[in-house]
């Protein structure tokens, strides 16, 4: 099914929509390849930027002026007419979207002097901070499975859609010794790292979840293994919507 009337994708992926345009967004986005696309580039966009960087709050006119830039960037040829016209239809509508994800960009981080500092100009709003959870969360296809797991619990929330996933080790024990906790996406081809998983903590997990039939947890040497080398200890299917 195609729709002239997509969404905005990138409001959508920064969670900075009111309720009544998420369900409409989440509605469209089971019929719209197009936007299912948009939103997990704008999604996997934003995550990146964002890691491992110290947060900081812009001043409320940077906010307003950001969101105000995104909310009058179009992200589509803006009639029929113009969509019509083959190849120059699709030039500016690709010089649109790289201006949408400009602003993600401009949004997402601030230079200053010679480093990186993450810029949350959406915090303070209804919807709260934007992060990675919140964004998988609010896909249409988002499924969230807990599971007991070294005294404590592991839940995953996973969206195909966005082709992300995250993983939370709460209460868990820590490994013993020189070792930690990976996890792996298990696909018909064999294992994929899912990247190190650390306790008392929300981990974005590296690998594409799409394809994944189970996710798996071992027990490897600091700083991770390129292939298991020990047998799972949680081994957990993955449900699909």
């Amino acid at each position: 099914m195609t729709n002239d009337t997509h969404i905005d994708a990138v409001g959508y992926a920064l969670d900075a929509v009111d309720d009544l345009e998420r369900a409409r967004s989440e509605r469209h986005l089971q019929d719209c390849e197009s936007c299912r696309r948009e939103v997990a580039e704008v999604a996997e966009l934003t995550v990146t930027l964002a890691s491992d960087v110290p947060p900081l709050a812009p001043s409320p006119d940077v906010r307003s002026s950001l969101l105000a830039q995104i909310q009058h960037t179009p992200q589509t040829p803006s009639s029929r007419a113009e969509r019509s016209i083959g190849a120059r239809s699709a030039r500016t509508a690709g010089r649109h979207r790289r201006a949408v994800l400009g602003l993600v960009a401009a949004a997402a981080v601030v230079v200053a002097g010679a480093g990186v500092i993450h810029a949350q100009p959406w915090a303070g709003s209804s919807n709260g901070v934007t992060n990675a959870q919140s964004r998988i969360e609010h896909a249409p296809d988002a499924t969230r499975q807990t599971v007991q797991f070294q005294g404590g619990t592991v839940t995953v929330i996973s969206s195909r859609s966005l082709n992300q996933a995250v993983a939370t080790l709460n209460k868990v024990a820590a490994t013993k010794g020189d070792t930690t906790y990976q996890g792996w996406f298990i696909k018909s081809d064999g294992p994929t790292n899912a990247g190190i998983l650390k306790t008392d903590h929300t981990n974005r997990l590296t690998a594409n979840v799409q394809g994944a039939k189970e996710f798996d947890i071992t027990v490897e040497p600091a700083g991770g293994s390129q292939v298991p080398t020990k047998t799972p200890i949680l081994a957990l299917p993955l449900t699909t919507t």
